[in-house]
């Protein structure tokens, strides 16, 4: 049985990472903890029995609680293949006779696997025989398989699909004309007018997919009455008074538009037959425009559930990421996501000037559009040069940023928001109670310019460990006392989501002063991040208690530098701070005793700090 709080890796999948792919694996298999493996993602055998087992009882539904049950079920699986459609491979598991659990080795571990995920084990190039090493082309394997393992409906009972839980939908013989018109209405600033219209959500694949090939056939199946597949569009309960959202059908209905506005710069002017004219001949055009075309219109009951249509519509395909699941469930809707997509380099409402100022952004959203090259390139491994693609549809190095700044967001504002007390929720529940808040531009905009102020002070802080996490580096030919190979621990290649969180919260509230404080003791201040994401980030397990419960260490931490270094200022016989402290206690010293507390009560924050009030009351004490 599934936990019911699933690990959720903090980080998309990686394809290059083998660690990346245990850690998703581990959420396929509906772990409440990730798996174990090392920081280059190999497995002992201890280990990778582990995930063997996991994956025989979330597949084959066993009770794997004995030894006795394991080595049984093994037997029965060979037994199966020796009597049942796959005897071709009665061979593979033949070892299970003789072997009990615990007794099996890696390759045979791996064979287990195989046959219970329905793929074939293939010995080296999965796992190495002489070597030991697990290879990413069985974890590859393993997580593929897992996607279809579990697909079948727990509850087929009436009731499980009651009327409540159904979507309004309709559907429409629509004339290809009237979908122009749709489509027209949607670019209206008259909000009365758009309702009726089409948009196109920011998380749509590209619409430049299709070339004259393309088009040639779109406009000879209109030409010949031939059945093209429905456009699919979609609203919630909630966004009634917004244009329906292209849920399926993006590139036909980007091709009708291309063809009919001339003002497009993709307009289709020519297709193979008629190459000699510069525009379509009027016959063209006036039949296409009589095409019929079946317009599938939904009203879900939520936002949530108008982004779960997307997943599904794109489930046979690629699935939707939870980035574009978030910019589809918050469009429209929320001032700091769109903020946040503007300052990734993302569309920015351009055609939706009506929207730009119902969520208070409309004089905002440029400027932090244009900010976003110079903050892009403080994060490694990402092109600071923003494309005009880019501000036109969701892209995947602007998702990949937008995804980035929501965490950092979140991260750093959801216990203001919920309280010290909250819960730990994970990425994806913070970020929508954050969104939820921060819905207009009013409070927004503070946000997203403190975003900004954050990252760049960060990337300066911080060095060369600015928005990395550790990687353990095995040190050729040097080995320890115990004859365990020296591992040295370097900074990162790429952007770590989980450090970066973890490294800007802890700026989040901090004062200018203190900033610039850590900033001008670099070397101190960097090597205790050092020490410290070798000790709580590399190779650390990733669930909603532990990211949090390391973002408030490394926050205390932060506190007591701070204050290290404050204390450490005002024992600077030389300082101007000291001097002008010490002055302030002579002050009240030559006043009489009874008049003294009318300055004293004034040693109160915000007009000196912490630091400075005990450093007054300890030197007035002292000198008395």
């Amino acid at each position: 049985m599934r936990s019911e709080t699933p690990y959720l890796p903090e980080e998309e999948l990686d394809e290059t990472s083998k660690v990346s792919y245990v850690h998703w694996i581990s959420h396929r298999l509906g772990l409440e903890v990730p798996l174990t493996c090392d920081s280059n993602g190999n497995m002992s055998t201890e280990q990778l029995a582990e995930l063997t087992k996991q994956v025989i009882k979330v597949v084959r539904s066993v009770d794997v609680s004995t030894a006795e049950n394991l080595t049984e079920c093994v037997r029965s699986m060979h037994q199966e293949n020796i009597t049942g459609p796959r005897a071709d491979n009665n061979e593979q598991l033949a070892f299970s006779e003789r072997k009990e659990w615990g007794k099996m080795t890696k390759n045979e571990l791996g064979m287990v696997i195989g046959t219970v995920l329905s793929f074939p084990f293939l010995g080296d190039p999965h796992t190495g025989s002489g070597n030991g090493v697990i290879y990413k082309a069985f974890y590859e394997e393993i997580y593929s398989s897992l996607a279809h393992a579990d697909t079948t409906i727990d509850d087929t009972s009436e009731s499980a699909y009651k009327a409540e839980n159904m979507v309004d939908r309709q559907m429409h013989s629509m004339k290809l004309e009237a979908l122009l018109g749709m489509l027209e209405r949607g670019q209206s600033e008259n909000s009365q007018e758009s309702k009726d219209g089409t948009m196109v959500p920011e998380f749509q694949r590209s619409d430049q997919q299709w070339k004259a090939t393309n088009w040639f056939n779109f406009i000879d199946s209109g030409l010949r009455d031939i059945p093209m597949p429905s456009i699919v569009l979609g609203k919630s309960k909630d966004t009634l008074e917004y244009p329906w959202q292209v849920i399926d059908g993006n590139q036909r209905l980007s091709t009708i538009w291309k063809i009919f506005n001339e003002d497009h710069d993709d307009h289709v002017r020519v297709t193979k037959p008629w190459r000699r004219e510069n525009k379509m001949p009027a016959w063209i055009l006036e039949r296409l425009l009589e095409y019929e075309f079946n317009v599938e219109m939904i009203v879900a009951d939520s936002d949530k559930d108008l982004a779960a249509l997307y997943e599904r519509y794109n489930a046979s395909g690629r699935p939707m990421t939870q980035p574009q699941l978030r910019v589809a469930k918050h469009h429209e809707v929320s001032a700091l996501h769109h903020l946040l997509l503007a300052l990734s380099g993302g569309p920015t409402l351009k055609n939706r000037v009506s929207v730009r100022h119902r969520l208070g952004i409309a004089n905002s959203i440029d400027d932090r559009s244009d900010r976003a090259s110079s903050l892009r390139r403080k994060i490694p491994g990402v092109s600071g040069t923003v494309t005009p693609d880019e501000k036109k549809q969701l892209r995947k190095v602007t998702e990949k940023v937008y995804d980035l700044w929501c965490r950092i967001v979140a991260y750093s504002t959801y216990r203001n928001v919920q309280g010290s007390d909250g819960p730990n929720p994970t990425a994806k529940q913070a970020i929508d109670k954050v969104f939820g808040v921060f819905r207009n531009g009013s409070k927004a905009i503070d946000i997203v310019d403190r975003l900004d102020y954050v990252v760049k002070e960060v990337a300066t802080a911080y060095g060369d460990y600015a928005f990395l996490s550790l990687r353990a580096v095995r040190i050729k030919d040097q080995y320890d006392e115990n004859g365990d190979p020296l591992i040295e621990y370097q900074e990162g290649k790429s952007v770590h989501g989980w450090a970066t969180q973890v490294q800007c919260a802890a700026f989040w509230d901090l004062s200018d002063d203190d900033i610039s404080l850590l900033k001008r003791n670099p070397d101190t201040f960097q090597q205790t991040w050092f020490s410290f994401a070798k000790s709580y980030i590399v190779n650390a397990r990733q669930n909603s208690k532990s990211i949090w419960e390391v973002q408030e260490y490394w926050k205390d931490c932060v506190a007591d530098l701070l204050q290290a270094f404050k204390m450490g200022r005002l024992s600077n016989e030389d300082s101007e701070e000291r001097q002008r402290l010490l002055a302030e206690v002579n002050r009240v010293l030559n006043m009489p005793e009874d008049q003294r507390h009318w300055v004293t009560d004034g040693w109160v924050e915000p007009q000196y700090s912490p630091e400075q009030i005990v450093f007054l009351n300890e030197q007035l004490e002292s000198l008395r």
